[in-house]
C-alpha cells in the first residue's frame, strides 16, 4: 500500500507539471494566436493595413482583454492610432449566457483626418464594401461604461478653414443598464488651432436616453474658455482675444433624422475681451419644434462696453429666414427697431432702426484709426452684407445740429 501512495504521489506531481507547462505554452503562444487572430479579423473589415502590436487575455478572478498598439493605415503616417483598449467582461453575465461589456477603457487615440483630392474623407474608405448581409443583424452586446483618456483629433486645413487638434484628457460615458439605451457623459477637452491661433478649453456633462430611434437629452451642461489671435484684414494689426467665459444649458433636446427635432429650453452665455473692448452675449432659446419644416423662438442680449451698446433682441426664425425686434441704448441714447436675415435675399442682412440722438464726437473716439495718418474712418459699408436704414433723431457733429436723419446702407 505504501508503494502504492507513493507511485500516486509521484503521478499527480507529473500530471501537475504537465499541466503547469501546458498552461505556460498555452499562455504564450495563446496570446500570439489572439493577437494575429483579432488582427486578421480587423484586417478582413478594413481596406488600410491593420496591426496590432500585442494581445492579453485573463480569465481570473476577471475576465478581461487588452490589446495594445493598434495602427490602421501606413506605417508612417498612420491615420489612426491606440495605444491600449482594455475590456471588463460582467462575470455573472457570462455565467448566464450573456455577453455584458462591464467597462470599456481607451487610452492614447490620434485619429487624422484629411480631405482626399476626389473630395472624400479618409475615414470614407476605412471600411470594406460589404453586400447586404440576409437575416437579423447580431446584436451588439450590453456596454455599461466607457472610460477614455488622451483622445486627439487631428484635422487637416481643407476650404480655408484652418488645421484643428481636439484633445480629450477625460471621457466618462456610464449607465446603469448598457450605454445604448441611455445614461451619463463627461467631456473635458481642449481644441487648438495654429493659423489663426486660437486654443480653447470646455466641460460637457450630459444625461440622455434613447427611445423609438431617437436620442433624447435630458439635462446638458458645457463650461469653457479660451483665448486667439485675430485680425480683422490681412494688413489690419492681429489683435489677442479671449473667452473669459462660455456656458451653455439646455434640457429635452430630441435628435432624429440627422438633427435636432425638438428642444424645451437651452440657454448660452458668452463673455470676451479683445482690443480694448469687452462684449457679453445672452440668449434663450424658449421652444424649438420640427415636423414638416422647423421654428424656433428665443432672445438674444448683447452687452458692449466701447462704444457702450446694450441691446436686447426677440428672435423668430423658420427655415432660411430669421428675424426679430431691438431695443436699448447705444452711448446713452435709445434705440430699437427691426432685423431680418433672408437667405434668399441679396445682401441677406435687412436693418430698420431708430436711435433718438447721435454725437459725432463720442462715436468718432471708438472709430478705427486712419492707416493714412491720424484722425478715424467710418467703416466700409459697401463690404458688408447688409441693406436698410438707420434713422436719427439729432445728429450732432461738432458745432452743427440736425435733426430727422435718415442714413441709407446699400
Amino acid at each position: 500500500m505504501r508503494r502504492f501512495w507513493k507511485w500516486l504521489r509521484r503521478a499527480l506531481l507529473a500530471v501537475l507539471l504537465l499541466l503547469a507547462l501546458a498552461a505556460a505554452v498555452l499562455y504564450w503562444r495563446g496570446e500570439a494566436w489572439l493577437r494575429a487572430a483579432l488582427e486578421s479579423a480587423l484586417q478582413a473589415q478594413l481596406q488600410p493595413p491593420a496591426r496590432l502590436a500585442a494581445a492579453h487575455w485573463q480569465l481570473w478572478p476577471q475576465q478581461r482583454l487588452r490589446v495594445h498598439g493598434l495602427r490602421i493605415g501606413a506605417e508612417a503616417a498612420p491615420q489612426l492610432q491606440v495605444d491600449s483598449v482594455e475590456v471588463l467582461l460582467d462575470r455573472d453575465a457570462l455565467r448566464r449566457g450573456q455577453i455584458v461589456i462591464d467597462t470599456l477603457a481607451v487610452s492614447g487615440v490620434e485619429l487624422h483626418l484629411q480631405r482626399l483630392a476626389d473630395g472624400s474623407w479618409n475615414v470614407d474608405h476605412w471600411l470594406q464594401p460589404r453586400r447586404a448581409a440576409a437575416g437579423t443583424p447580431p446584436a451588439l452586446p450590453a456596454l455599461r461604461a466607457v472610460d477614455g483618456r488622451a483622445l486627439r483629433l487631428r484635422i487637416d486645413a481643407v476650404d480655408g478653414v484652418p488645421a484643428v487638434e481636439v484633445a480629450i484628457a477625460t471621457l466618462t460615458l456610464s449607465a446603469a443598464v448598457d450605454v445604448l439605451d441611455g445614461g451619463a457623459l463627461v467631456v473635458d477637452a481642449e481644441v487648438r488651432s495654429a493659423a489663426p491661433q486660437a486654443h480653447a478649453r470646455a466641460e460637457m456633462a450630459v444625461d440622455y436616453r434613447i427611445d423609438d430611434g431617437a436620442l433624447w437629452v435630458d439635462v446638458l451642461t458645457l463650461e469653457g474658455g479660451g483665448e486667439a489671435r485675430l485680425a480683422a484684414s490681412p494688413d489690419a494689426p492681429v489683435e489677442h482675444w479671449q473667452v473669459h467665459e462660455a456656458t451653455l444649458e439646455g434640457r429635452g433636446w430630441q435628435f432624429a433624422g440627422g438633427g435636432v427635432r425638438a428642444a424645451e429650453h437651452a440657454a448660452a452665455a458668452l463673455h470676451l475681451s479683445g482690443a480694448g473692448r469687452q462684449l457679453r452675449l445672452r440668449g434663450a432659446l424658449d421652444a424649438f419644434a420640427w415636423s414638416a419644416d422647423w421654428r424656433l423662438s428665443g432672445w438674444l442680449a448683447a452687452e458692449l462696453d466701447a462704444p457702450a451698446i446694450t441691446l436686447h433682441s426677440t428672435v423668430a426664425a423658420v427655415p432660411g429666414r430669421f428675424e426679430g425686434q431691438v431695443d436699448g441704448r447705444a452711448e446713452g441714447s435709445a434705440l430699437r427697431g427691426g432685423w431680418r436675415y433672408d437667405g434668399e435675399r441679396k445682401p441677406p442682412v435687412q436693418l430698420d432702426l431708430a436711435i433718438d440722438e447721435v454725437d459725432g464726437e463720442a462715436w468718432r473716439a471708438h472709430l478705427p484709426a486712419d492707416a493714412g495718418g491720424g484722425g478715424s474712418t467710418l467703416p466700409d459699408w459697401q463690404g458688408w452684407p447688409l441693406q436698410g436704414r438707420v434713422h436719427i433723431g439729432r445728429l450732432r457733429l461738432g458745432e452743427v445740429l440736425a435733426e430727422d436723419v435718415v442714413v441709407s446702407l446699400d
